[in-house]
């Protein structure tokens, strides 16, 4: 229900009407705050000092949080239950997806966060199967970059298989270049540059300029690598889920 009334509230037209009747209905929305109008099927809104959303985005989510001087500019699609938290000064720029499967595909709560004054620019894919946290000073920069927080393992024979879950964290003061691919459980520490193309797979723990590896052989089977996770016993999965240790 409550949903369904910030969605209404969204529709109105004048920032001002629509701040009003979001505060109206529990949600925390300063005056000097902007919302524009879309779609907006959020259970809980709070927009500090001069945060805004522009017009024309779709937002399913569970909460949206936006510090002062924050934005989510226009055309994004976010989906899922997913809390989204900006730091001061931080933004999404247009045109990205973020989206994340529902219960029993995906259990416990999942958080996209940047810290103060970090970016995400314009036509990016972040899958919020697990979270995913940037540090003070980023940006997830270029275009067309894909961070996955989950994927497959198959067995040797028949259509046995496991998921592998794993939150992504990025430091402070990274810098990453378009079409990058981030695999789940990755951690970036800070003081990083990531060049265009490259393909995280493994977390980065020395600041420093990284680039594409060239493509190597890792041969990995399901009973090779079981021992190094840990089993998620949610009842009512779907799936056999793990994450790394």
């Amino acid at each position: 229900m409550k949903r369904k009334l910030n969605a209404l509230a969204c529709l109105f037209p004048f920032s001002f009407i629509r701040i009003f009747l979001l505060n109206l209905f529990g949600n925390k929305v300063s005056f000097k705050a902007k919302i524009g109008w879309g779609i907006y099927l959020v259970n809980k809104i709070n927009l500090d000092d001069y945060a805004r959303i522009e017009s024309l985005n779709f937002i399913r989510i569970n909460k949206v949080e936006l510090s002062k001087y924050s934005f989510i500019k226009s055309l994004n699609y976010i989906k899922g239950p997913i809390n989204l938290v900006l730091g001061c000064k931080s933004g999404i720029a247009r045109q990205n997806k973020i989206r994340r499967a529902y219960f029993p595909v995906t259990y416990g709560v999942s958080e996209l966060r940047l810290g103060r004054n970090t970016f995400i620019v314009s036509n990016n894919f972040l899958d919020l199967t697990r979270s995913i946290s940037f540090g003070d000073n980023s940006q997830l920069g270029g275009i067309r970059s894909e961070f996955w927080t989950h994927g497959y393992l198959h067995e040797s024979v028949g259509s046995g298989r496991i998921r592998i879950d794993g939150e992504i964290y990025i430091g402070d003061n990274v810098y990453i270049g378009s079409r990058c691919l981030f695999n789940p459980g990755v951690n970036v520490c800070d003081s990083v540059n990531i060049g265009s193309n490259s393909v995280v797979s493994k977390s980065l723990v020395e600041p420093g300029m990284y680039v594409n590896q060239k493509l190597k052989f890792l041969k990995k089977e399901i009973n090779d690598v079981l021992p190094k996770l840990k089993k998620i016993k949610v009842e009512g999965l779907i799936e056999r889920v793990y994450v790394k240790r």
